[in-house]
């Protein structure tokens, strides 16, 4: 089966329940006067309605999603990595976006798709292509997209950009001006030359009306480096490090008093890290879990920590949940709640709610809580499938702050994990947000 990148939608109410560092100019990439516009949209938009799509579904023996499942991609070649933002200003708009090979396959050539919803996810418009940088530059590829959105509803896709004439590995921060129709700008956002590892970076924006650094961005990357933009993505930081250490697949939100929270694994544990001041410098960690076994023997790989905060100004306002995956035993999924802003962190409670010791596999988490506080976390689950390299997708919810969950299987098809190939396979992550009574967990399917 051909890898897509499978939506659920899902509306959560059927279910009932250090000194200043200087600033320095980004460079811009002026597309439009640069680069010849069939050369820079690989796929020109069509301003043509979009339709709805339902993928294929296939019927295992055992549990049957009830929820539709939307291939947002509708391409024949595989994608994987998928990300995803709801806007705050109008729910009903959001923004996916994944890695894509329909540009290569073997050898891989990773590229970056995304497509919009303006309709809370029911329907997705055409699918387009990030522009890549040309006229000698060399970045040729693009990958590891990672989505937010701003109060005023602009989009951003953060995205590293590989340069195939030396191997030069940046940050590129791609900005809508069409409400996540379109990506019309490009930054260059700093990268650190002193540190050649450069992976899985994660953007945020805080969103809180209030905060004193309202709609800055955040972008935070292995090995825990860290930069920031006042200007909407145009000027960025030189990068620090958020914590004194070397944190692997790091992941940020910001909370409600806008404050930056990161969570990355550090070692064997998982380490918290916190900017009161707007990400100028971070204060010192706490720990959310002090061993840590994130390895997923069935997925090939690690699995990824993520972090959401309640922003919904209700009885949990500011609360900060994480989850990981843990393989003490088979792998599991885990989450660790924080009532007082991170400086303490619970007791790891289990999400997933088959049978414990059962040797059954649950990985790669994201979570999400939404405007009411309902906590919302979506897992890859072999619990049905018929070996553990098949997984399906299930989403886990909580109204009562994460003390108890209920888990839904969402996806209709059960599906290998390494199609086509080992170099392109289902990825390292999935994507989820939650915000306007939409619950959008998306993934590789």
């Amino acid at each position: 089966m051909i890898y897509r990148v499978g939506l659920t939608v899902v509306l959560i109410l059927i279910f009932g329940e250090a000194a200043q560092p200087s600033q320095r100019k980004g460079t811009r990439i002026d597309t439009l006067t640069k680069i010849p516009h069939e050369r820079y949209f690989e796929e020109l938009f069509r301003r043509q309605p979009p339709e709805p799509l339902r993928s294929p579904i296939l019927h295992p023996s055992g549990p049957q999603s009830t929820f539709p499942n939307i291939d947002v991609s509708r391409d024949t070649f595989p994608q994987n990595e998928p990300s995803i933002r709801i806007s705050h200003k109008d729910p009903n708009r959001m923004v996916a976006a994944w890695r894509d090979f329909r540009t290569g396959v073997t050898p891989a050539v990773r590229r970056v798709g995304y497509s919009f919803s303006t309709d809370g996810g029911a329907t997705w418009g055409p699918v387009g292509l990030l522009p890549l940088i040309y006229q000698g530059s060399g970045f040729t590829r693009n990958s590891d997209p990672a989505v937010c959105v701003d109060t005023g509803g602009n989009f951003y896709i953060a995205t590293i950009a590989l340069n195939n004439n030396n191997g030069d590995l940046k940050n590129i921060v791609y900005k809508s001006s069409g409400f996540g129709d379109f990506f019309d700008q490009a930054y260059f956002a700093p990268t650190d030359t002193a540190d050649p590892f450069y992976d899985k970076e994660y953007i945020a924006c805080d969103l809180n009306p209030s905060s004193p650094f309202v709609n800055n961005l955040y972008i935070v990357w292995s090995t825990s480096r860290f930069t920031r933009s006042t200007d909407g993505g145009v000027t960025w930081s030189h990068t620090v490090f958020t914590n004194g250490s070397s944190g692997f697949a790091p992941d940020l939100c910001v909370g409600p008093d806008g404050s930056v929270n990161v969570v990355a694994l550090v070692g064997n544990g998982l380490w918290f890290d916190k900017s009161t001041d707007g990400g100028v410098s971070f204060l010192a960690h706490s720990v959310v879990a002090d061993t840590v076994d994130n390895y997923a023997p069935h997925a090939g790989r690690g699995s990824f920590p993520s972090i959401a905060a309640d922003m919904s100004g209700g009885p949990r306002n500011g609360y900060l949940y994480t989850v990981w995956t843990d393989t003490h035993g088979d792998a599991d999924v885990f989450l660790g709640i924080s009532r007082d802003g991170g400086s303490t962190w619970s007791k790891a409670r289990r999400v997933n709610n088959d049978p414990i010791g059962n040797g059954i596999d649950q990985y790669w988490p994201w979570v999400a809580v939404d405007d009411r506080g309902v906590v919302s976390i979506a897992y890859y689950d072999t619990r049905n499938t018929p070996d553990a390299f098949h997984f399906e997708v299930y989403l886990a919810y909580s109204w009562d702050g994460g003390l108890t969950f209920t888990n839904r299987l969402m996806s209709t098809a059960q599906s290998p994990r390494n199609q086509p190939n080992g170099d392109v396979r289902f990825g390292d992550y999935i994507g989820l947000d939650s915000w306007g009574k939409h619950t959008v967990p998306v993934w590789t399917d």
